[in-house]
């Protein structure tokens, strides 16, 4: 640190762990391309809402979902598995928790639980099935867990960029709200994971947060025209 009496190692990296890595070097060290992904509008990224505020009657009808994206190998070594927590509420999705990291299936399955203990409002876990990642969702089935697989091939987007185009309509017109990011929910890793995300594969960094947040829009019918559109099959 170059200026040790206002800011410490430990405060920075509090400040890291809150704002998300990619920020963080945006803001504090002048790293400022990482945040010019573009797809999203940083404007719409910047829409606060603490759910305490929400009124009782409005937490009461909320539809709260788990979304997972998982790495197709778990591990210290191997890709990242994203998972976010939102609510519909009051015509906006409400991004509540996202988590982050190089976990096994188990150390996933224990995660997805710790959520579900903490907010036992969520009814349904969502996870992205691709190839090697059908396991996870059958493990999870059989615990019991309300799961949903999201099969990419099924969606008409199919693509992660399609995906992504459906749920920007969500965040143009205002019905995406964050809860105020702190190092506890982890939000920060989820909005700048956005702010950086660009169209294709190239996005730097990882995008398995926002990946698992566009799902969670999808899910819960906010993407453009509303509901899920399937190649065929029933809408979720």
């Amino acid at each position: 640190s170059y200026w040790p009496a206002v800011y410490s190692l430990d405060k920075l990296q509090a400040i890291k762990d809150e704002i998300g890595p990619v920020a963080f070097a945006s803001q504090y060290q002048n790293e400022v391309d990482l945040m010019l992904g573009g797809f999203f509008g940083p404007e719409t990224l910047e829409q606060f809402t603490a759910w305490s505020t929400r009124s009782e009657g409005a937490r009461k009808k909320a539809r709260t979902i788990i979304v997972v994206d998982p790495a197709v190998k778990g591990g210290k070594r191997n890709d990242c598995t994203g998972i976010v927590l939102a609510s519909l509420v009051e015509g906006q999705v409400h991004f509540r928790h996202c988590l982050r990291g190089q976990w096994t299936k188990d150390e996933i399955k224990a995660r997805v639980d710790l959520l579900r203990a903490r907010y036992p409002e969520a009814t349904l876990v969502g996870v992205e099935v691709v190839a090697g990642t059908e396991w996870l969702v059958q493990d999870m089935q059989k615990s019991g867990l309300p799961v949903k697989a999201l099969r990419p091939r099924q969606f008409a987007g199919r693509s992660k960029t399609g995906r992504a185009d459906q749920a920007r309509s969500a965040f143009d017109g205002g019905r995406v709200a964050f809860e105020p990011p702190t190092a506890d929910n982890g939000l920060g890793r989820l909005r700048e994971e956005l702010m950086a995300y660009r169209p294709g594969n190239d996005s730097p960094g990882v995008d398995d947060c926002a990946d698992a947040g566009v799902w969670a829009i999808i899910l819960l019918g906010m993407g453009r025209g509303g509901s899920v559109r399937l190649i065929r099959g029933r809408p979720f």
